[in-house]
């Protein structure tokens, strides 16, 4: 073997190595990028195991070759002598050199997130009501910003609030419910110009058959309100001539407003409407055949790895959901609202949820996991309303609209029941998504303003 072949094996070699070494960087970055880790820190196994190989590999070479009959020998030890060690031990360096400042860039990166979650804990300690009892939960671009756990779960037992608690979170599941629409709208089973009369087999009544699947969606259709906020100011007041016990579907709420008139003509104004999302669930289980939780749950729940969230009766809870807590002046404690809210919930909501769930629900909705991005942009753009609100003007599909005339407007679901108060927010200009859940019916509202007014500047 002439030197001149031993030394293009040897290169061959180094390339085989230098192959190898990046394919194990590239497996190192994914799974970095998998668990949400500084990205560029993956290149510095990469580079260090090649400069390590490749001086090993050179040392080797020129120890190996000891054909002495060649007459290129000695004109090989010289030049590796001089060149080809001295080739490695500055490859060594050059890749040794990278991958120590990559390294040390990735640890300066999470030196500052380590700051700036300091930093927010202290603002947000400033702003948080110290009596505040559930979880704030804030994420952005992947990384916790703030988590805040405050109050118990099982407040006899005293079992504290966690991120593993399943909170209830009222009026938030319509979020699901519009998604699950606008899913079978995607695969063409409906479309958003479907109306009541042509999906639902009911007697309609007074209701006008000719509402759309649109109207029910952007609360425009007029349909009568089983709970008319504007009319009612406690949900509990429901259950004094019908037990609560009995409503565990959808069709059992239909006695509540079957037989009553329409509000307004469909499509001549908005109003925040429980019973269209009733009607939108019992179309979910009319096309699918399933219960629509059990919809939701493969659709939805599954695909987003949601495994704490789902619909339970209050009579079967699973392990670590909160007890939901009204408080009693009379005798100055609490009670829970068993006998205030529905013994399971419905497409106007009820979903029992984790914040780190509805922090993987957002993720997959925004990376068009569940429906495609166009449609996931129709459902976070205004729909309806009239701008008289400021948190309430306008409605997408399942999701409030906050008007925004500095950037890109805000999205958020929200709910709230006897002992329950649920929001969960998205601010597209920073990637922020805010999540914050009270089994006391706690003020989120006014935390999730504090943390507009001093985390969105």
């Amino acid at each position: 073997m002439t030197i001149e072949t031993y030394i293009s094996k040897i290169m061959g070699l180094y390339m085989l190595l230098f192959l190898f070494t990046i394919l194990l960087g590239i497996v190192e970055i994914c799974n970095r990028i998998r668990k949400n880790k500084v990205i560029w820190a993956g290149f510095f196994p990469c580079s260090l195991l090649y400069s390590i190989f490749g001086f090993f590999c050179t040392l080797i070479a020129y120890m190996a070759y000891d054909d002495v009959a060649d007459p290129n020998y000695w004109r090989y030890q010289d030049w590796t002598l001089q060149d080809f060690i001295l080739q490695g031990i500055r490859t060594f360096l050059i890749w040794l050199s990278i991958g120590v400042s990559l390294y040390l860039l990735s640890e300066w990166n999470t030196l500052k997130i380590k700051r700036r979650r300091k930093r927010t804990k202290r603002v947000m300690e400033k702003i948080i009501d110290k009596k505040f009892r559930g979880m704030i939960y804030i994420v952005q671009k992947g990384k916790v910003l703030h988590e805040w756990a405050s109050g118990f779960a099982d407040l006899p037992n005293e079992i504290p609030n966690t991120t593993e608690t399943k909170f209830a979170s009222a009026s938030a599941g319509k979020a699901f419910v519009a998604v699950a629409i606008l899913q079978l709208i995607e695969q063409g089973k409906i479309t958003f110009e479907d109306t009541l009369g042509t999906l639902l087999d009911l007697e309609w009544n007074a209701i006008d058959k000719d509402v759309t699947v649109k109207q029910l969606l952007n609360h425009t259709s007029g349909v009568p309100n089983y709970f008319d906020e504007n009319s009612m100011n406690e949900y509990a007041k429901l259950w004094i001539d019908f037990p609560n016990y009995k409503i565990r579907k959808n069709a059992d709420l239909l006695p509540f407003f079957i037989n009553k008139p329409m509000m307004f003509p469909k499509g001549e104004k908005f109003q925040y409407n429980n019973t269209g999302y009733v009607l939108l669930a019992m179309i979910i289980e009319k096309i699918t055949g399933q219960p629509f939780d059990e919809y939701l749950k493969k659709n939805i729940f599954e695909v987003c790895g949601m495994k704490s969230t789902g619909y339970y009766a209050l009579d079967k809870l699973p392990a670590k959901c909160a007890n939901h807590y009204i408080y009693c002046a009379d005798t100055d404690d609490y009670r829970t609202n068993i006998y205030s809210v529905d013994a399971k919930g419905t497409g106007a909501g009820g979903a029992f949820v984790t914040v780190k769930d509805v922090i993987r629900f957002w993720t997959h909705l925004l990376e068009g996991r569940l429906i495609s991005k166009p449609l996931v942009s129709e459902m976070l753009c205004k729909q309806s309303g009239n701008g008289a609100d400021a948190e309430e003007e306008y409605y997408g599909y399942g999701m409030w609209i906050i008007n925004n005339p500095n950037g890109k407007d805000f999205a958020y679901f929200q709910g709230c029941d006897p002992g329950v108060s649920f929001l969960s927010e998205y601010n597209p200009n920073n990637g922020m998504i805010s999540v914050l859940a009270s089994n006391y019916g706690d003020n989120v509202w006014r935390a999730m303003r504090n943390i507009r007014e001093v985390l969105y500047k």
